[in-house]
């Protein structure tokens, strides 16, 4: 059975943030190419829900998935069997101030 994918609204203002800074800094096409390459990586977290780290000292349950310079935060109800994507933050940005 398939996990379905959940973006939080916060996840897609972090997409669109993502994509608006690429573009600025390299252009159109590399931004595309980086955002299509960490939305490429939700069919794993689908089919490997628990396949990432679990980083309950941001909030219980929530796991993380790094993808190049961005860490994708996720949780997943295995009773919905739904993955939600919460936030898709910068590394270097810290997770405790933008997860709760």
């Amino acid at each position: 059975m398939t996990n379905t994918l959940v973006i939080s609204p916060a996840a897609k203002e972090d997409l669109q943030n993502i994509y608006n800074y690429g573009k600025g800094n390299w252009g159109a096409v590399r931004a595309t190419q980086y955002l299509l390459h960490i939305k490429s990586k939700f069919s794993y977290l689908q089919s490997n829900p628990q396949g990432c780290a679990v980083r309950n000292e941001l909030l219980l349950g929530i796991r993380c998935l790094p993808v190049k310079n961005h860490n994708v935060f996720y949780q997943f109800q295995s009773k919905s069997r739904q993955v939600e994507v919460v936030r898709i933050l910068q590394g270097r940005q810290s997770a405790a101030l933008h997860i709760s």
